[in-house]
């Protein structure tokens, strides 16, 4: 517990968990216009705290593999993957962002909601991780499937998140469940999808906000973060 964080970890007696998947209000947002729509206005700014940031990085430089190709999935002005030899594809909504990256070698625009399949050819990528991102997918079960799919043998997967999103385009399921529920979401999404191995969790909390962020002193701890990952078999 003090190394990873309690949580749903494993299916308690390997029963799996009802998330309610097949009930279509799981997946309704309150804004359910196009996404580009709403993503259309360039926000250049991380989506988490420096320090957040920071942590996340450190995390997956234990994680991720330190040399191929890595796809960026739902990304964004700001990705969380380690300097070095890997060169990274961003997937994500908005150009302007994606332009302004510095992690990412290049990028596509696609919108996964409307067609979750990903235009890359089977066994492409090394690792795939979807930061900050999971919780507005209305598809889950089909764009995990795809990761599966694009993904080589032993590549790595990570889903990461946090305590702040998008009220407008979260799922309402996200909205209804704990944050470490959460953690238990994605992995049943993973066991649902078949097709990994090694699942595990990890959470990062309780560091101190960074003194230059705006909003401190009226928020004091850093934002939490919460890793879901596995590998393809």
């Amino acid at each position: 517990a003090l190394d990873s964080g309690p949580g749903m970890q494993v299916r308690y007696k390997n029963i799996p968990t009802d998330f309610e998947l097949d009930n279509p209000d799981s997946f309704r947002r309150e804004d359910e216009s196009d996404d580009p729509l709403f993503y259309r206005t360039p926000r250049l700014v991380g989506h988490i705290d420096a320090k957040a940031h920071e942590n996340l990085i450190g995390l997956y430089d234990t994680l991720l593999p330190k040399r191929g190709l890595i796809l960026d999935l739902m990304s964004g002005y700001q990705s969380h993957i380690p300097q070095g030899d890997m060169s990274v594809i961003g997937l994500g909504l908005n150009a302007d962002e994606l332009k302004q990256n510095r992690r990412l070698s290049d990028f596509v625009i696609k919108d996964i909601n409307k067609d979750p399949i990903l235009p890359f050819e089977e066994e492409t990528f090394d690792a795939v991780v979807c930061d900050l991102s999971i919780e507005y997918v209305t598809k889950p079960i089909e764009l995990i499937k795809e990761v599966r799919r694009v993904l080589k043998k032993k590549g790595v997967f990570t889903v990461s998140f946090s305590h702040r999103y998008f009220p407008p385009k979260v799922i309402k399921l996200w909205i209804d469940l704990h944050n470490f529920e959460r953690m238990g979401y994605v992995l049943e999404l993973l066991l649902l999808s078949e097709g990994f191995v090694n699942l595990r969790t990890y959470s990062i909390r309780g560091f101190d906000r960074p003194h230059d962020d705006k909003y401190f002193p009226y928020i004091r701890q850093s934002d939490p973060i919460f890793v879901v990952y596995a590998e393809k078999k």
